[in-house]
């Protein structure tokens, strides 16, 4: 692997970092000072060694480097040895360089330069890269994709215990993604003093960077590089915690300290020492891991370039930290915020925090206190049971109450509300917590304890505390004197008792156990004592040992001793009467629906916005909390008119760090098999069957006994037995972080072998299994089997008028295809595959991004020359502009569509466009071209020269023939001749199954029997058509079915019905776009309004009718209108009867012109009432008798309700002949 020498000095030490991750990513070898440099030999010998082996010199030019006599050095040696030179240049221009720098001129000579500009250092980067293979000069194996960051730690020095869980999964690690939190730590001041030599610098440096790696180490950090006078540090890999970035400021915090004392030494020498600390947590992929323990990581985006910044851009003496730190550790940390800071190649700034140290907290609800906790629900039965114990201890009976529960559970909250129920000054209260980090510190716990009983504080002098412990003895009992030794051995204090100390380790063991159990013991006498002990998932050996040996002896006293624990911890005691234990499961549904709608406090929460969280987080509070607040915080949940709602797709919903943390560190404490089983099955997804698991993993009998362990540790649960065997994650969350943890290259290959055991698996049966099938192949590297069961689904999805997963899954299948080479063959599986997207497009009402779809796919056939398919497309546009309300658009295409037919001779195409010319026409209200290309076009069929289930994309040509037919005859006044081309529509769809065609005619029959009159049928065939369009999906023409069912209620008298039916059907003609037809809607509550008396609100429908006909130029569609216009404004005030008449006469015009006799007759109608109200009879008889003459031309029954009203019309005339 060839090895390049970078040149930098150290101000410029972030920007030589990404160069260097760069390089190595793409597989160079890489030396820089001070990481390469061995402690025991001269650092000036090794830097020039390394630029006599390297094979190319890498210089950071910046204004920081020209002062630099080392950088000058290294320089000279590179020109003297004939290296090659790839001098980056930082806010300098070549020019200014030679000028200021004059000594590298002739060194650099003619050499190109790279000059860092906006694109950052990844560009610089790609460049050095070309020039170095430009000079041979090739890379071996890359470690890591470009602009990642490898880094190598090495864990051989880390504590046995850590060493040895390591060893134990670190095939399970290997190739994870893990959350880290990335600490760079640098003392600034050394390389500033001049009076030193740099030798004497690196031996004064040694001491601070022993102690600073000891901390780090104290809180399982793990080193990664030592860089000049400082370290890189990571938490959280190779195993995760759930509290990695606390324990990186822990250790930032006591590095701190520690250097105050190192500091004071080196300032008698006239050396000032600072030290600067930089923390971000992000992720990084875990490499390969050595016998020896060294690991490989590799950042990804900006994980360690951010560390550095926040590093590189701290004042000397502080600790500061990115965002995405402090977000996860507020509460248990101090901060200032600092603002925005701009940071190195990031377009944005950069929000910092200062810690300012750690708060006196240490569990998540102290810290959550700060804050506020959410309402305490649903606990109550758990609140009765600690309460009878609590009595219980009272009166002498020891009690023992195990609270196990999975994390966020709210065990330490159901503690909490138990002892504030409870009366101050009736019982003691002691309280010690186990903490992540806390199980190699012997007694953690039960020091917690001692440390409330005598009132101790952590600044304290030892003089002081022993004073507080003797007081306290004296006060409980002066016979346990003798106790005072061992205590002040466990406390860590001076021991002054001599025999004591001659007493051998097991013996002092003893002593320590009795003297905590006698001082316990003694203050229960005095009052009633509750001992709550926290975390025991994370106890020391010996607290839990001495807790054994203390339950035991418990049953006399006045002692409630509350053990709180994870379910995967297994207690030491058991057996006893007087243990009792409690589990605190996830909350009921409606009270974790309360919860989150508390949080949510300013506004009401969506129910499907509640289901998700809920749903999500598995009713687990502390995950509901996380998770509501995450949405909140990055904009996911948007409240508008007082309505919190989602604003984003469910599937693009992240796992809050905080509880990615919690299940990681669950997840790496498994065994490793257990783990690659999770990982798989989180795969397959949150419900997986054991057939597949076992074919992916091709373990036999140790699954099922593997997943018997994952289901007794809580991870799982067994769904279903039969018809086979099937899992399901507990929680959803569980599942997400399994398959996060997991590489992309891994994810892929097992979502493939999923796949492939799907195929095999359900082989006879696969149609049930395309969607699965589609899922698991478009996210495997496997394009051509994600395409075909993409498409598959797809098809499936319209098969059962599924439209939106339809549309769904053609976008995706398209997705795959725009994956591929471009040639002639790929463009028509394009274009055939957007003609599948017509259908569903269209029952969905076009959503957002249609047009565009339609119009790429017209430009696809004619780039393809294909006039076949450019016919179907122009037929697909013209109902899309129809439908969105351009009529005359509409219409071009329709023509455009059926002279294409034509010109191709074929009788089938030419009938396919022709259902759709008659739809353009039927919306331009030209019933008689309607009338005259239907019956031409069913010709053929009656003839039986075709069969009638030729279909056009998926809809039944002579169904929708003999609707338009018959559409256009009821239109024209021909109802007797209308009627049976409708029921043969219809008749021939249900033998077809084809619940559109059904719906369409059915509709069209709810319009005929609405316009003879006949409300009981009417409401019938909208009911018919209502049903079949919902099973359908289609959107478009719903509303209009709703709006005749309100016409039927209308027709019989019911107004509030009819009104309720048209306004629903109006809301849902506006929600799926059919703007045509919302025309329809707005002209029938009009109609019912006027019946009602409602004239203003009438009168407000139909001038936006107007309104709308007059922008559309919908010149078909006002007839109707302007006769309810003249209704309405005749019967608001009957003095304007002229311009009511006026305005009917228009409507009747109007209708004449387009020959619609049933809008003419109500129009003659409306106006012989209105003549008659206005004491015009001649006039009024006039009007009365052409519409009782049109009704019986048109064949329609006298006892319906419009002849039915002429009727009455007549009688009233009649009734006042000769009374004016």
């Amino acid at each position: 692997m060839s090895r390049i020498f970078l040149s930098h000095v150290e101000r410029d030490l972030p920007i030589m970092l990404q160069i260097a991750q760069g390089l190595e990513a793409a597989g160079y070898s890489t030396w820089y000072f001070e990481r390469d440099v061995l402690v025991g030999t001269s650092y000036l010998i090794q830097i020039t060694q390394a630029i006599e082996d390297c094979e190319g010199l890498v210089l950071i030019a910046s204004p920081n480097a020209f002062s630099s006599d080392q950088v000058t050095k290294e320089v000279v040696g590179g020109f003297e040895r004939g290296k090659p030179f790839f001098p980056v240049l930082i806010n300098i221009t070549p020019p200014e360089l030679k000028e200021r720098q004059p000594e590298w001129r002739h060194a650099l000579g003619g050499t190109a330069m790279i000059t860092v500009g906006p694109e950052g250092i990844p560009a610089a980067v790609t460049r050095i890269i070309e020039g170095l293979k430009a000079k041979g000069i090739m890379p071996g194996e890359a470690q890591s994709s470009p602009g990642s960051s490898v880094l190598s730690t090495s864990m051989a020095s880390a504590p046995k215990h850590v060493v040895e869980r390591v060893l134990a999964v670190r095939s399970s690690l290997e190739g994870e993604r893990k959350q880290v939190t990335v600490l760079f730590a640098d003392a600034k001041g050394f390389a500033t003093s001049e009076k030193l030599d740099p030798e004497e610098v690196h031996d004064l440096i040694s001491p601070c960077l022993e102690f600073m790696t000891e901390e780090i180490r104290r809180y399982e950090g793990t080193m990664a590089q030592s860089l000049g006078y400082g370290l890189m540090a990571l938490f959280g890999a190779p195993i995760a915690h759930e509290d990695a970035p606390h324990r990186a400021l822990y250790a930032a915090l006591a590095i701190q300290r520690r250097l105050k004392d190192f500091a004071d030494k080196l300032k008698a020498r006239g050396i000032e020492l600072a030290l600067r600390i930089g923390i971000n947590t992000g992720l990084v992929i875990v490499g390969r891991i050595s016998d020896d323990l060294t690991m490989e990581y590799t950042a990804i985006g900006d994980t360690v370039t951010l560390a550095s910044a926040m590093e590189n851009t701290a004042v000397p003496g502080a600790i500061q930290v990115a965002e995405n730190t402090y977000r996860q550790t507020e509460g248990y940390f101090d901060f200032e915020d600092l603002g925005e800071t701009k940071v190195q190649d990031k377009e944005q700034p950069v929000r910092t925090f200062k810690v300012i140290g750690p708060r006196p907290v240490r569990t998540r609800i102290e810290a959550s206190l700060g804050k506020g906790l959410t309402p305490f629900v649903g606990r109550n039965k758990e609140l009765d049971h600690l309460m009878d114990c609590y009595e219980q201890a009272k009166d002498g009976q020891g009690q023992v109450v195990s609270v196990m529960g999975e994390a966020g559970m709210g065990k330490s909250r159901l503690v909490r509300e138990f002892t504030r129920s409870l009366p101050f000054t009736e019982c003691s209260f002691l309280e010690g917590k186990c903490l992540h980090y806390g199980d190699i510190i012997p007694y953690l716990p039960i020091l917690d304890i001692l440390k409330s009983c005598f009132d101790i504080h952590d600044e304290e002098d030892e003089a002081l505390i022993k004073q507080k412990i003797g007081q306290r003895i004296n006060e409980v009992g002066g016979h346990l004197i003798p106790i005072q030794a061992p205590i002040h051995e466990v406390l860590s204090l001076p021991v002054e008792d001599g025999e004591y100390l001659k007493l051998e380790a097991g013996k002092r063991r003893e002593k320590v156990f009795e003297a905590i159990r006698l001082l316990l013991m003694a203050e229960s006498q005095k009052k009633p004592l509750i001992l709550v002990v926290d975390d025991l998932h994370w106890m020391d050996k010996t607290s839990e040992e001495f807790l054994t040996s203390f339950i035991g002896g418990l049953a006399g006293a006045k002692i409630l001793l509350i053990l709180l624990f994870r379910p995967d911890y297994t207690p030491a005691w058991a057996g006893k009467t007087y243990l009792s234990q409690i589990r605190v499961d996830q909350l009921p549904k409606k009270i974790s629906s309360s919860l989150v709608q508390s949080i949510l406090i300013e506004g009401e929460a969506a129910p499907d916005l509640i289901d998700l969280i809920v749903n999500k987080a598995a009713s687990n509070p502390l995950f509901m909390e996380e998770l509501t607040h995450n949405l909140l915080e990055n904009g996911s949940i948007e409240k508008k008119d007082h309505t919190y709602r989602l604003s984003c797709k469910p599937a693009d919903i992240q796992v809050p760090d905080t509880i990615q943390g919690i299940i990681a560190a669950r997840l790496d404490r498994l065994e490793e098999n257990l783990k690659r089983i999770i990982q798989t099955a989180s795969v397959i997804g949150r419900e997986f069957a054991f057939r597949i698991l076992q074919a992916v993993t091709s373990l036999r009998e140790d699954l099922k006994s593997s997943l018997l362990t994952l289901q007794d540790l809580e991870f799982i649960n067994e769904k279903s037995i039969f018809p086979e065997l099937e899992y399901i994650f507990k929680h959803a969350l569980t599942q997400e972080v399994a398959y996060t943890s997991l590489l992309l290259k891994r994810r892929r290959e097992t979502h493939e072998q999923v796949g492939q055991a799907i195929e095999g698996i359900y082989a006879n049966r696969l149609e049930e299994f395309y969607e699965m099938l589609a899922y698991h192949y478009a996210l495997s590297n496997n394009s051509q089997k994600a395409y075909q069961f993409l498409k598959l689904s797809g098809d499936k999805a319209v098969k059962n008028y599924a439209n939106w997963e339809a549309i769904r899954f053609y976008k995706e299948a398209l997705r795959v295809l725009d994956s591929q080479p471009e040639n002639e063959e790929m463009k028509r599986e394009k274009m055939e595959l957007m003609l599948l997207m017509y259908l569903p497009l269209m029952f969905s009402g076009y959503p957002e991004g249609s047009f565009e779809i339609l119009q790429r796919l017209e430009k696809l056939a004619q780039d393809l020359g294909d006039e076949k398919a450019l016919i179907r497309i122009h037929r697909t546009l013209s109902i899309y502009h129809i439908v969105k309300g351009n009529l005359s658009l509409g219409l071009d295409y329709a023509e455009k569509c059926f002279n294409g037919a034509e010109k191709t001779g074929e009788t089938e195409i030419m009938l396919q466009s022709a259902d759709q010319l008659c739809f353009a026409y039927y919306s331009s209200s030209d019933s008689w071209k309607v009338a005259d290309i239907a019956q031409r076009a069913l010709r053929p069929f009656e003839e039986h020269q075709l069969k009638k289930d030729l279909s056009t994309s998926g809809q039944n040509v002579y169904s929708l023939l003999c609707s338009y037919y018959g559409g256009a005859l009821t239109n024209l006044g021909s109802f007797e001749e209308a009627k049976p081309w409708l029921e043969k529509g219809i008749r021939n769809a249900r033998e077809l199954k084809d619940k559109f065609a059904i719906g369409w005619g059915e509709l069209f029959y709810s319009i005929l029997s609405f316009f003879e009159g006949d409300g009981d049928n009417t409401i019938a065939h909208a009911r018919e058509s209502l049903q079949f369009m919902e099973e359908a999906g289609f959107t478009l023409a719903i509303g209009v079915a709703w709006c005749f069912l309100g016409g039927g209620h209308y027709l019989r008298g019911e107004y509030d019905k009819a009104r309720d039916h048209a306004e629903k059907g109006l809301k849902i003609q506006k929600e799926s776009v059919g703007e045509g037809s919302v025309v329809i809607c707005n002209s029938m509550l009009a109609l019912i309004l006027l019946d009602k008396g409602e004239l203003g609100p009438a009168r407000d429908f139909v001038e936006e009718v107007l309104k709308y006909i007059r922008d559309k130029n919908l010149r078909g569609r006002e007839a109707l209108a302007y006769i309810i216009l003249g209704s309405i404004a005749g019967k608001a005030d009957p003095s304007h009867i002229d311009e009511a008449k006026r305005y009917i006469q228009k409507g009747i015009s109007k209708s004449e012109e387009l020959k619609s006799r049933p809008t003419a007759v109500m129009g003659y109608l409306f106006l012989g009432e209105l003549l008659v109200d206005a004491g015009q009879r001649e006039e009024a008889l006039e009007n009365l008798k052409k519409a009782e003459a049109l009704y019986r031309e048109m064949g329609v029954n006298p006892s319906f309700y419009w002849p039915t009203r002429v009727a009455q019309a007549l009688a009233r005339l009649e009734s006042t002949e000769g009374k004016d």
